[in-house]
């Protein structure tokens, strides 16, 4: 059984997704990709293998952020270096800026729930829902703002809107 839909009404709201989150402080980012179709991919913690024969030789982290349905920015040093609306192979080439940078801050603001994660290289992410996206997806459509898969099978989905859901990662969504 899928766990709720939790709302997010009200800054308080938001504790158990820093509580989450929190850990990622002070981690490595070993290795940020563009996965298909264009989303940005953060890894971090161990490196496992994966099991398909498909993906022989490649890793994930305990810790994967996936931004799904929204737009992001990668600033260094107060510059643009490159966006979700760039060319994946210009996003492909520009993000690897962040592997083995560690991780400062993973913040999620209210009410808008952008996303800020900050690294010690002078680097970060700021991540916004996409409006756009909310308005072409259907609305059962189960494709979250963004997600993190979390050690020990838990999975992160936030958005579309203002909730989360935090559950198994094997569970379905409905």
């Amino acid at each position: 059984m899928p766990a709720e839909m939790r709302q997010i009404t009200r800054r308080e709201d938001l504790q158990e997704l820093h509580a989450i989150t929190k850990s990622l402080i002070g981690q490595e980012c070993w290795q940020a990709i563009l996965t298909y179709p264009s989303q940005l991919q953060l890894h971090w913690g161990e490196r496992v293998a994966y099991e398909s024969e498909r993906l022989r030789g490649e890793y994930r982290g305990t810790w994967v952020f996936g931004a799904e349905s929204s737009r992001w920015t990668l600033q260094c040093r107060d510059k643009a270096m490159v966006s979700s609306d760039d060319y994946d192979s210009t996003i492909k080439r520009t993000i690897r800026i962040l592997a083995g940078g560690m991780t400062e801050e993973f913040e999620v603001a209210y009410p808008q729930l952008t996303v800020t994660v900050r690294f010690n290289n002078g680097c970060t992410i700021l991540l916004v829902s996409d409006p756009d996206w909310a308005i072409e997806a259907a609305e059962e459509d189960p494709i979250p703002d963004w997600e993190l898969f979390c050690p020990d099978g838990m999975w992160l989905g936030v958005g579309r809107g203002p909730k989360y859901r935090f559950q198994k990662a094997d569970q379905p969504l409905d």
